[in-house]
């Protein structure tokens, strides 16, 4: 298999995606209440989720950013924003089933989808911030759309 600088970027935001998981669902897991058991099974079938689904992220956040907010480089609000909506759009679904395989109640996990929301402001923007660093070294910056 020839490692093209798409699939470089993939395999690298999987990995990006899958341990940025961790600590941030397992923060709003211990701020839940859960018990380390239940945080340590969730974070666990969360790191398997991520690496399996990250590769829609990455194509979501290219969408958002390059056909719907039309992003640039100046653009640091349109980033902020797009970031925040992304994060809490594609992780939000994600966090409701990774939680329910490892036994979490169904009201815990409401509770923790919102604090999900919280976690998209503190968190989308930074791992925006990794990715667009991933897409510089792999070379696969698509360009902003123009009209």
């Amino acid at each position: 298999m020839v490692l093209t600088s798409r699939r470089r970027e993939l395999i690298a935001a999987s990995l990006t995606m899958a341990f940025l998981s961790i600590p941030t669902g397992g923060l709003v897991e211990i701020v839940r209440g859960e018990t380390m058991d239940k945080v340590f099974w969730s974070r666990l079938i969360s790191f398997g989720i991520n690496i399996l689904t990250s590769w829609l992220y990455v194509i979501l956040r290219d969408t958002v950013y390059y056909k719907l907010l039309h992003a640039d480089s100046d653009g640091f609000w349109k980033r902020m924003f797009g970031d925040c909506i992304v994060f809490v759009l594609f992780q939000g679904p994600l966090y409701m089933v990774a939680p329910r395989l490892a036994g979490i109640q169904s009201k815990t996990i409401l509770v923790g989808l919102l604090l999900t929301f919280g976690a998209g402001v503190v968190f989308g923007r930074p791992l925006g911030i990794i990715l667009e660093w991933i897409k510089k070294k792999t070379h696969t910056q698509p360009q902003p759309q123009t009209e």
